[in-house]
């Protein structure tokens, strides 16, 4: 179950070009088409079509001429109803304050062994 659309992304440099996702490389190989998650495909287009205008190499007009066009693949009928939603985020926010919970207990003996050890 796919929960984004795709957009192809195209690297139309002579070069490989890194771009940066939610604090995550992306690497486009130059020639290549990487089929991402639209959000991501739009940001990194932007990335090349501004890489492109800096070094003045290419007479790119937008980061449209990057793209290719949207292809519907979010399973649309798999989404879970709003309530739904809102139980998975309470058991989940639970599952993460009792992880929180051991971590800061375990950091809290390692110091007083640390402590007790001094």
């Amino acid at each position: 179950m796919l929960i984004w659309n795709t957009t192809p992304i195209t690297n139309k440099l002579e070069r490989a070009f890194t771009g940066r996702y939610n604090g995550v490389d992306i690497i486009l190989e130059p020639g290549k088409t990487r089929n991402l998650p639209s959000e991501v495909s739009l940001h990194l287009a932007q990335q090349l079509f501004e890489e492109s205008r800096r070094n003045k190499e290419y007479n790119f007009t937008d980061r449209d001429d990057f793209l290719g066009k949207e292809i519907q693949t979010a399973d649309r009928f798999n989404h879970l109803s709003f309530k739904d939603q809102i139980a998975r985020h309470e058991e989940e926010f639970e599952f993460w304050i009792k992880r929180k919970e051991k971590e800061s207990l375990t950091r809290i003996d390692a110091v007083n062994e640390i402590i007790k050890n001094v």
